[in-house]
């Protein structure tokens, strides 16, 4: 089996040939959010299914879709939904998508997630900050 290594410039080449935006930050949504970002001045958008060598979400919320385009003047990846660990994937096949974004150009990464809560009044997609004590 290939390493990331030698699959990730497969991936990114196979973006590149399609989109020539180069993202400076990168989002990662998690559940709840992935409609968030509607103003996205989006370029070019894939499902995780058609590039090659990413790993397909299975939970819900997760649509598993790589959108490349502009908001508030910068250039933007911003991935709606993630894989992870609980499903069943290898952390090389979780981690896989971060090295993606890495590799198309983002220097900042910003990731989301869904926390549990008891409090009933919180929804999916609502926000939560916690602040310092």
């Amino acid at each position: 089996m290939s390493s990331w290594r030698e699959k990730l410039p497969e991936t990114i080449e196979y973006v590149r040939e399609r989109c020539r935006l180069i993202p400076a930050v990168g989002i990662i949504l998690g559940s709840g959010l992935g409609s968030c970002l509607s103003d996205l001045l989006e370029e070019h958008s894939f499902l995780f299914s058609e590039l090659p060598h990413l790993a397909r979400p299975t939970v819900e919320g997760h649509e598993g879709r790589l959108v490349l385009g502009r908001v508030f003047n910068r250039n933007v990846a911003v991935m709606r939904g993630r894989i992870h660990f609980y499903e069943g994937y290898p952390m090389e096949e979780v981690v896989y998508p971060v090295r993606l974004l890495h590799g198309l150009g983002v220097e900042a990464l910003v990731v989301t997630n869904a926390c549990g809560a008891v409090n009933v009044g919180f929804s999916p997609g609502d926000i939560m900050v916690r602040s310092p004590s």
